[in-house]
């Protein structure tokens, strides 16, 4: 039973690097010469896109913030960031002996203050956390015939995953990576788990083969009512296969349920519990998402301690020994 795909012991979490995670738009100004790229908006400032390239670079053109008659600093700014979420911004720039280039962020942050030098100039902004939601891309001291040029700009964000010791390896994404309030709550202290409040989820982003399956965890409903919620659902992008608590039992779209080492559909509110769902089928999953629905509602209430997803259909002996183990690895108070 070495074999499992994911299994997530919820001990802890750390922030990854994920340039694919991506959200700035025409950071390379490529396109043709005119108006900057629509993603980019003018503020005081006559933007452009010009023929050029930085020192080095394979591309054709570069985005120009120029006086516009009037104003002694302007900007071209977009959106994309997410607050309270850590990114940096690496790039280029360069100013024309007298006007000089700089970014941040809409609040401030991530400032990063290049020279008056006509010669291309690299940055980083390193780490910083979002202030704001907008990028902002200055000319200073912007007069008659004064400008800037910005090219090949890269943002990267820092997105907040919990281990996977599955053979998948990687990690799963906490929420949508980078808003803190889709995090689930990790216990903490050096127990396992994880406390959810309907807002917050865990995502493996990555396809998984078609197939049978076992999925289990050992967790607690702390909703009283008869809110409904999922478990897991791999329904993304066409797929097939979720487990979901209805309100009142537990429904699969396939394979068997079972509560404590028990075919059953009933789940006590308070009490810790080991499910588990033998035989599920999931036919085209683009992604996994656990304690949501596909589209991140319905999401679950309550506490998990530990989950896994296994290749294959499990027999009641092994799904005996994973019950065991699961409560002998989670540290309860």
């Amino acid at each position: 039973m070495n074999n499992l795909w994911i299994d997530v012991p919820l001990l802890s979490w750390y922030r990854e690097e994920d340039p694919s995670r991506s959200t700035l738009l025409n950071g390379d100004f490529e396109g043709g010469i005119g108006p900057p790229p629509a993603s980019w908006t003018e503020a005081n400032v006559v933007g452009t896109r010009e023929a050029g390239h930085r020192t080095g670079g394979a591309g054709s053109y570069v985005g120009q913030v120029a006086y516009d008659g009037s104003h002694a600093t302007g900007e071209l700014y977009q959106s994309g960031l997410v607050i309270g979420a850590p990114y940096r911004l690496d790039g280029w720039a360069r100013g024309d002996g007298a006007a000089n280039p700089k970014y941040s962020d809409s609040g401030g942050a991530g400032v990063w203050t290049g020279t008056s030098s006509a010669l291309w100039q690299q940055f980083t902004t390193g780490q910083f956390i979002a202030a704001g939601g907008y990028h902002y891309l200055f000319g200073q001291s912007l007069a008659a015939g004064r400008l800037v040029q910005w090219d090949d700009l890269v943002l990267t964000p820092f997105v907040a995953r919990t281990r996977n010791r599955g053979l998948l390896g990687g990690g799963l994404q906490l929420g949508d990576g980078l808003a803190a309030a889709t995090f689930p709550t990790f216990v903490g202290g050096g127990k396992r788990g994880i406390a959810l409040n309907g807002s917050q989820y865990l995502q493996w982003l990555a396809a998984i083969p078609n197939g049978t399956y076992t999925w289990y965890a050992l967790l607690t409903r702390t909703s009283a009512g008869t809110n409904s919620a999922f478990l897991l659902d791999t329904r993304a992008g066409g797929g097939t296969g979720y487990i979901w608590w209805n309100g009142t039992a537990l429904e699969s779209s396939s394979g068997t349920l079972y509560v404590n080492g028990v075919a059953s559909t009933a789940l006590p509110y308070g009490e810790l519990a080991f499910i588990s769902c033998v035989g599920i089928v999931l036919d085209a999953p683009s992604k996994i998402v656990l304690q949501a629905s596909n589209i991140l509602g319905t999401a679950w209430v309550g506490n998990v301690y530990c989950q896994a997803l296994y290749p294959y259909a499990l027999t009641p002996t092994q799904l005996r020994a994973l019950h065991e183990r699961a409560m002998m690895e989670v540290n309860l108070p």
